[in-house]
């Protein structure tokens, strides 16, 4: 199907377009598709994504919009004045136009990072604009710039390049962008932290994106970003690593990805949920398994018997990790979820078909929704862990024990779920108790003895509460 064919398949899909098309017909204006829109309709899609970027030649991008939102019900918004860009929201379909520069796309599309992201679409004929053989590169997964320049401009093009680059088929940077990037590497952390996470998680949300992310480190764009690896450079292999530290941190990445598709089903699409717009649960998991060790530089200990210890490392990478957070400004909930990921990534480790129901539900009570999320970075930690004292053995029973514990999250879901038999106010009355810990102790052990069926209603609760916390 061609791209006139395509583009009416598009307008009988979302009127909204056509809406649109008449409106720059009676004002003379041009209108072109560009962005990820244009990737979707080369791609003969049936149906236009939900984000659609239009760049408009000959009319007022603002009054487009405007007229577009009042016609069909949608809202507008003003999304950067400054620079011509306005919104129309229509449900779950947003339009976003923008006045292309000098009114001339050909100059429009020359500012862009890659030759992949600089083409266009016209709206009304189909016809399509690639000055720089855009689509030959992205139909052979080549990520290439347009003018090394165009990254000075917006550094985040840095990090957009291994954005693509991770979500292409067999994405491979070409020669001279390589160099480009690696010149400009320390101005990676330079845009807003907002920017740098959403590039970042779409980044590792890509089924694949290992590649990506050890071009990054080679081209110092990943240390720019987390300055918080590079004292991981400094810890050599030991008893219970093959790989130094650095080596070690990256292998987790390419681990998380090669045993996601060997997981059942169930927790396959588990990891595929989208957490926000930007990151999958994968994704966060492979952040998390970057930072996961960044405490054991300042941890580390050579014994006087030769072995390496690092004692409290996941306290202090739940610490780094926290302010890696705050610098990117993550949301309170991928930060707490990213703490969780850092702070126990060890503790799976202790559970295998002998350990008891209790102790599975303790450690479920404990990682709440992020249990199966630690339980894979744990599992990765595992499979990259191969020095001389790891025989095969060791790592067949590790893998299976964890495997186990993933099982058992899954089986013990509706457990998790079950809803408080008393409130707080109700434990403080009863055992006379005012607000603080033993408050809070109280209702976990409640919790606990509810789990595991020892009692199954609320005066059932009040009974065992007074004989545990308040005895005659």
């Amino acid at each position: 199907m061609a791209l006139p064919e395509t583009l009416a398949a598009w307008r009988a899909a979302e009127p909204a377009l056509n809406t649109l098309c008449a409106q720059a017909q009676a004002l003379g204006a041009h209108l072109w598709l560009v962005g990820g829109a244009v990737k979707r309709a080369l791609a003969q899609a049936d149906a236009p994504p939900e984000d659609i970027d239009v760049c408009v030649v000959g009319a007022s991008a603002q009054r487009l919009t405007r007229t577009l939102a009042d016609e069909t019900g949608g809202h507008y918004l003003a999304l950067d004045p400054a620079f011509g860009i306005y919104r129309a929201a229509l449900g779950a379909r947003t339009f976003d136009l923008a006045e292309a520069l000098h009114d001339d796309m050909s100059l429009d599309l020359a500012r862009r990072d890659l030759t992949m992201n600089a083409m266009a679409v016209n709206l009304a004929d189909g016809a399509l604009l690639d000055p720089f053989e855009g689509e030959r590169d992205w139909r052979a997964g080549v990520i290439r710039m347009i003018d090394a320049r165009n990254f000075d401009d917006d550094p985040l093009r840095l990090l957009r390049a291994f954005r693509f680059m991770a979500h292409a088929r067999q994405g491979q940077l070409d020669g001279a962008t390589r160099e480009a990037i690696a010149a400009r590497a320390a101005r990676a952390a330079e845009p807003a932290g907002e920017r740098l996470h959403v590039e970042f998680l779409k980044l590792l949300s890509a089924p694949q994106s290992f590649d990506a992310l050890a071009a990054m480190a080679q081209s110092g764009v990943l240390e720019a970003l987390l300055p918080e690896m590079t004292p991981m450079r400094g810890v050599p292999p030991n008893a219970h690593h093959h790989l130094g530290l650095f080596e070690h941190t990256l292998e987790l990445a390419r681990q998380c990805e090669r045993l996601l598709p060997t997981l059942t089903g169930e927790a396959q699409a588990y990891f595929d949920q989208a957490l926000t717009p930007f990151t999958t649960r994968a994704g966060l998991v492979k952040l998390g398994c970057l930072l996961h060790d960044v405490g054991k530089p300042q941890t580390w200990v050579i014994q006087p018997n030769g072995r390496h210890t690092f004692y409290g490392h996941d306290k202090a990478s739940e610490t780094m990790a926290e302010a890696v957070a705050r610098r990117w400004k993550l949301s309170r909930s991928l930060t707490e979820r990213l703490k969780k990921l850092t702070r126990w990534h060890l503790y799976p480790c202790q559970f295998g078909p002998a350990s008891s129901r209790r102790s599975i539900l303790k450690f479920l009570r404990r990682l709440q929704d992020d249990a199966l999320d630690v339980t894979l970075l744990a599992l990765a930690d595992r499979h990259s862990t191969l020095g001389p004292e790891i025989t095969p053995q060791t790592l067949e029973t590790a893998d299976a024990h964890h495997r186990w514990l993933m099982a058992q999250t899954f089986a013990e879901a509706e457990t998790m779920r079950l809803p408080p038999l008393l409130d707080g106010k109700t434990v403080m009355t009863l055992l006379d108790l005012a607000p603080g810990p033993d408050v809070g102790r109280a209702l976990a052990a409640l919790s606990e003895a509810h789990q595991l069926g020892e009692i199954g209603d609320a005066d059932q609760a009040r009974a065992w509460l007074l004989k545990r916390f308040k005895p005659e």
